[in-house]
């Protein structure tokens, strides 16, 4: 995992923050774009922790130890 953050990390250093991405037909900000692939992210891990606890099973723990829960 640290190597894709690493990698990750090198990648945005090197973006230019007035890239656009087309969405759809329309033209976004490159800063636009990355908040909302991560906002789209973390509905994703609310909706397997929701289930988790609906169904009462352990929260997997690459969402426990990266969000900080006690995974019960």
């Amino acid at each position: 995992m640290q190597e894709a953050d690493d990698e990750l990390a090198a990648a945005l250093e090197k973006a230019n923050p007035q890239d656009t991405v087309n969405w759809f037909g329309s033209d976004r900000l490159l800063p636009y774009h990355l908040a909302v692939i991560i906002s789209h992210e973390s509905m994703h891990i609310g909706q397997i922790i929701a289930f988790c606890y609906a169904l009462g099973i352990k929260i997997p723990e690459f969402v426990t130890n990266n969000w900080a829960l006690s995974g019960d």
